[in-house]
């Protein structure tokens, strides 16, 4: 079998993209990270290769669109009321259609394609913080003496310090009501909040 020299470059270019894609996961910390992102990127070129060459319809390289979601899924989880894994997930996929349009010859496009995401992954992620800072939702789980006046009191401390009550659940446990709350606001609202209960000495336990 003849080794096309155009293939090399692809892979090569495979490896670089999704070694950059990648090594911003692994900075952060994610489940799929440099390694994991680059095998994806070399394996959709290769699979969009091999797919040019066997049937040259495409049918092989339409496939990777359907395992990719099997593996993005892996990733996600929901973990204290929250999902997690999802821009993870994302990653998985767009680095997989990096490595189509590389394996289709598409390389230009490949390569602004990174360039936007990495813009996307560094950039927006600081947008989002600040945003997150002025607009914060937490589930708190509260356990306090089983007393409806000192729900109602706490209730009210929770709209002093600026922040919007949700959704609201109660529930008796070993003679204590565990309260959980929805609520949303600034992380300074929060905060101020939450120094407010650890000072309350009728709270015997607070959960975020």
């Amino acid at each position: 079998m003849v080794i096309n020299p155009a293939d090399i470059i692809k892979i090569l270019l495979a490896v670089l993209l999704g070694g950059s894609i990648g090594i911003e996961r692994e900075v952060r910390r994610k489940g799929a990270g440099l390694r994991t992102i680059t095998l994806i990127c070399i394996g959709s070129t290769l699979f969009t290769i091999l797919s040019n060459r066997i049937d040259g319809t495409g049918r092989i390289a339409a496939n990777i669109v359907t395992g990719i979601g099997f593996l993005g899924a892996g990733v996600i989880l929901h973990e204290n009321n929250r999902i997690k894994g999802l821009t993870t997930a994302a990653d998985i996929w767009v680095s997989a259609a990096i490595g189509m349009a590389i394996g289709s010859g598409n390389y230009l496009m490949s390569i602004i394609a990174t360039v936007i995401i990495l813009v996307v992954m560094i950039l927006f992620a600081r947008f989002e913080l600040q945003v997150d800072r002025l607009w914060e939702i937490r589930v708190y789980e509260i356990t306090l003496p089983f007393d409806s006046k000192k729900v109602e009191q706490l209730e009210g401390e929770i709209r002093r310090c600026g922040l919007r009550l949700g959704v609201e659940s109660r529930m008796k446990v070993n003679g204590m009501l565990l309260c959980t709350w929805n609520v949303m606001g600034s992380t300074k609202n929060h905060e101020r909040f939450v120094d407010l209960a650890l000072a309350d000495p009728d709270i015997r336990q607070i959960e975020w």
